[in-house]
């Protein structure tokens, strides 16, 4: 067990400006670059809309079921990443194992949706 609690926090930091900066730059630059290409073609840049219930419906689903997972995990094994030494190699693995096929199953009812309309 890491008794530093200094690293701990360490590492949320790392993981949530990790996620801040894949978001911004993954979402952010590619609609700056297309807004600036369609104003320097005197176009604008539109993005047609589309319905975004069934996918918010699916990711809500996945999120409550792994948030289960994380509550389940903490009141088994007295915590949501690892536990006691007895159970952390077990689990790391079975708890990865349904949070890697909660992600997979999102992706494709997300893509049969976008592609079989």
């Amino acid at each position: 067990r890491d008794v530093r609690p200094h690293r701990r926090r360490r590492r949320v930091g790392n993981v949530t400006g990790s996620n801040a900066v894949n978001v911004f730059l993954g979402l952010g630059l590619p609609w700056m670059i297309g807004a600036l290409y369609w104003s320097r073609k005197g176009g604008g840049f539109v993005v047609p809309a589309g319905d975004l219930g069934y996918s918010v419906t699916v990711f809500c689903v996945c999120a409550v079921l792994c948030l289960g997972m994380l509550t389940l995990r903490r009141s088994v094994l007295g915590g949501e990443l690892g536990g006691p030494s007895w159970a952390a190699a077990r689990d790391r693995s079975q708890g990865a194992g349904v949070a890697q096929a909660l992600l997979q199953k999102r992706v494709v009812a997300v893509s049969s949706s976008s592609f079989c309309g």
